[in-house]
């Protein structure tokens, strides 16, 4: 293997076969299944409200704060204005080592706030004090927070919260998805879930309130069928006793991958981040060595593949990203040909 191509990159896993039923009771099965079968995390409250599953069909954004790095998200390209990328309407908020990959909150008026922790690319968490600022904000400002909590199955430290609405006053203010690529190997199938709390409001252009529940159901069922129904009883198959078993099986391998990533990569002398509650491996680039020089570096001499930071957002220049979604074996020997191209 060595001139083959090592990529920390996803695995999807098949989903095993389920027996048949009719879809509207697999629909009803695995939209009670999140709250009936998975423990809760210490400080969860109930949530009385839909949980509506979805395929990953993305529609445009706009008029909203992201955060700079995130993974991308699909914006209008309409709203583009300027030649480093940015958006017009949207509020960039810096997102590197030097604030703890813990965003400021904006100092102005948005009307939609983006979190995604554990974060894709970096690794970061946000602490329970942390995400009660921005609860706080968006209560104070009238926004509405979308909390992509995709990788929450990944959190090892029992302090970190592992949804929004273990904060309080989060249900008048957040929308939460997740999904079951991460956690359970569906990357591919395309099958997640969203939670809109019957206490979320929105605001109209003229102030008014409007129920957020009403309008997510409204727009769900104009726009989508929903996902196949094979795909939603494999995704109910995952809150069986067997099911749970496997996700956890599979969560301890990828963090496992993680952890030698992590410690073989400052091993080799690199400053890296991330990779203790989520599975990704956030680098610091060398001195000098740009994201795109580091990729093209690794690739030509290393032969292993990763992914620019620059290609995050405007805060992701002068970072790298690896995963620990692989094998063992592969993930082990891409950190000994990374270790050993730094050495050489």
């Amino acid at each position: 293997m060595s001139r083959a191509f090592v990529c920390l990159v996803a695995i999807a896993l098949s989903a095993s076969s389920v027996p048949s039923a009719g879809a509207r009771s697999a629909k009803a099965e695995l939209a009670q299944a999140p709250a009936r079968d998975t423990p809760a995390p210490p400080g969860t409250a109930t949530i009385r409200g839909r949980v509506l599953a979805a395929d990953a069909n993305e529609h445009p954004l706009s008029r909203v704060e992201v955060r700079a790095s995130c993974a991308p998200l699909r914006i209008n390209k309409a709203a583009l204005t300027d030649a480093g990328g940015r958006y017009d309407r949207i509020v960039y908020l810096p997102c590197t080592a030097e604030n703890g990959f813990q965003p400021a909150l904006p100092d102005r008026h948005v009307d939609l706030i983006y979190l995604c922790y554990p974060n894709n690319p970096t690794g970061a968490v946000m602490t329970r004090a942390a995400l009660g600022r921005w609860v706080d904000y968006a209560r104070a400002h009238e926004a509405v927070i979308v909390y992509d909590a995709a990788y929450e199955a990944y959190i090892r430290e029992s302090e970190i919260p592992h949804s929004i609405y273990e904060i309080e006053g989060a249900r008048e203010v957040a929308i939460e998805s997740r999904s079951f690529s991460k956690s359970a190997g569906f990357t591919g199938l395309r099958m997640a879930y969203t939670v809109v709390p019957r206490e979320a409001q929105g605001r109209t252009a003229d102030g008014r309130a409007v129920n957020l529940n009403q309008l997510w159901l409204r727009r769900q069922s104009t726009k989508s069928n929903g996902p196949p129904y094979v795909i939603q009883r494999a995704a109910a198959a995952v809150y069986t006793p067997e099911g749970q078993e496997q996700v956890r099986a599979l969560i301890d391998h990828y963090m496992e991958n993680a952890r030698i990533i992590r410690a073989g990569l400052e091993g080799a002398g690199l400053t890296v981040y991330g990779g203790r509650n989520a599975p990704y491996i956030w680098i610091r680039t060398p001195a000098g060595v740009s994201s795109w020089d580091f990729f093209d570096r690794l690739l030509a001499e290393a032969q292993v593949i990763g992914v620019p930071g620059s290609g995050f957002g405007p805060s992701g220049e002068g970072y790298f990203r690896v995963t620990a979604f692989g094998s063992r074996a592969q993930s082990a020997e891409a950190v000994e040909r990374i270790a050993a191209r730094l050495r050489a």
